[in-house]
């Protein structure tokens, strides 16, 4: 009963992009969340987000989802969410956004900002730069898709 109590827990609206293997949004794509004592289902919308409102604010979430076009069986992904990301504009938020967009926490967080701006084409300055923030919060926040490959050495 408590549970939904306002008092009791930190409660959020989880929103997550669901991309395919190539890094495109899944429009429509079928979901089970599971984030601690809270289980949920849906589909996602036509840009591919999941967005589940009145969420207990957990650490780690599990998702799995489907591409609906291969009819694929829905597959477990576990997700780091920091819930209230959006809001924060540290470095470090900019280093978890990196890693929801698929480019890994790493001990050398270098390597993953360096990977991004090539593929943003963006100066490699392995740095959190304001252009390279500026391209994070679009590819991120603002559901930019990914470029397309460009076969530049890494």
């Amino acid at each position: 009963m408590a549970r939904r109590s306002p008092c009791e827990v930190v409660r959020k609206t989880l929103e997550i992009r669901l991309m395919g293997p190539s890094g495109q949004p899944i429009a429509g794509a079928p979901y089970r969340l599971d984030a601690g004592a809270d289980s949920r289902e849906g589909t996602a919308d036509r840009a591919g987000y999941l967005r589940e409102p009145d969420l207990i604010a957990p650490e780690v979430v599990t998702i799995a989802y489907a591409d609906p076009a291969v009819h694929g069986e829905l597959r477990p992904y576990r997700v780091r969410a920091r819930m209230g990301l959006a809001e924060r504009r540290d470095d470090d938020s900019f280093l978890d956004r990196l890693a929801n967009l698929g480019y890994g926490r790493t001990t050398f967080p270098g390597d993953a900002i360096a990977y991004f701006q090539r593929e943003h084409a963006l100066t490699p300055s392995r740095t959190l730069d304001a252009d390279t923030k500026d391209a994070i919060l679009a590819a991120h926040d603002e559901g930019e898709p990914r470029p397309a490959p460009t076969g530049a050495p890494l």
